[in-house]
């Protein structure tokens, strides 16, 4: 059979029910342009055996699983979506997204209409992009990022396969970074080389979690800045670093998932040593406004967790509160 053009590549690890639901609304879109591969990181019910149902429903559906035989973790075995696709494009979906009812077609018309590009990112539904950004080269491509989260959330990232596979190497030395895919994008996007901001979504949101399999933000916090440490010019540097922290009000995140611990686990020499790792790498590049006041003041909240977790009760902040609530993961850290 005819390679597809677009391999809709689903890294996955115990979440099986997740899966099947994203599946069942993921085949009906299928074309003789699409495939499925589905890269099990050694789940303890075998992805095979799980999908079972899904098969039955859709038996000529060109669904594959390869299943690993031990845990790579997360961040390897989303590389090793790329290494696996031999198909033009690659869809990297998550199991757990939920996608648009015309996803596949939105993104083979993007395919369609910038035949040259190497790279596609659709905006997620809470963030409006009001027409479709086309770029050449890093540095243009960095410049005219409007909202990181759109590019560090898997889903909504299309790779042109071949292009991506010879920065593998790149994307497993800096994977640590939580962001292996986008690793590769920076590394592969050499001033000829064309990306596309694309207007329309095609994820609705996240689907109910059955599974009840959820991650810390805490560990991604500490090394996602790693991929500043990568081959940018400093201008670019700066300039990345201030788009990832743009995406979210970071330094307030961090400080009550922090204080939290240190209040709750009696953790509080760990919490200052995490946290200023954290900070040091997040606002380098920041307003001497934010490094020498607020950076040091945050600190001081850590230190004194009981006065800290009464400050941020206060402010009655929404993520702060969820995240001081969080406790059951934050002592799996």
């Amino acid at each position: 059979m005819k390679e597809a053009k677009l391999c809709i590549t689903i890294p996955t690890y115990n979440r099986n029910a997740l899966l099947n639901a994203t599946l069942f609304s993921l085949i009906p879109q299928l074309s003789d342009e699409c495939r499925i591969l589905i890269l099990d990181n050694c789940s303890g019910t075998p992805v095979e055996e799980s999908i079972a149902p899904v098969l039955k429903a859709y038996p000529g559906a060109r669904i594959s699983v390869s299943r690993n035989p031990f845990n790579i973790g997360c961040n390897a075995n989303i590389v090793k979506c790329f290494e696996m696709s031999k198909s033009e494009w690659m869809w990297l979906l998550s199991d757990d997204d939920e996608i648009a009812q015309n996803a596949i077609s939105v993104i083979l018309d993007a395919i369609k209409s910038e035949p040259n590009a190497i790279y596609f990112n659709f905006p997620v539904q809470d963030h409006h992009r009001p027409t479709t950004k086309v770029t050449s080269g890093r540095t243009n491509f960095i410049d005219a990022i409007d909202y990181y989260a759109d590019l560090s959330l898997i889903s909504t990232n299309v790779f042109r396969c071949g292009v991506f596979q010879e920065q593998l190497q790149n994307g497993y030395r800096f994977m640590y970074c939580c962001s292996p895919h986008l690793v590769m994008l920076l590394c592969a996007l050499s001033e000829d080389k064309v990306a596309c901001l694309c207007e329309t979504p095609i994820l609705v949101g996240n689907a109910d979690n059955p599974d009840n399999v959820g991650w810390s933000w805490l560990p991604f916090a500490v090394s996602r800045m790693i991929i500043l440490d990568l081959p940018l010019t400093q201008k670019e540097r700066r300039t990345l670093a201030r788009k990832i922290l743009e995406s979210k009000r970071i330094l307030f995140h961090i400080t009550s998932i922090l204080v939290s611990q240190a209040y709750y686990a009696n953790r509080r020499s760990e919490s200052i040593y995490l946290y200023d790792q954290i900070s040091f790498r997040y606002f380098y590049f920041s307003d001497w406004l934010t490094r020498l006041f607020l950076v040091p003041l945050c600190r001081m909240l850590i230190y004194f967790p009981s006065f800290g977790f009464r400050l941020i009760r206060l402010r009655k902040d929404p993520e702060a509160m969820k995240a001081m609530g969080d406790i059951d993961l934050l002592l799996r850290i």
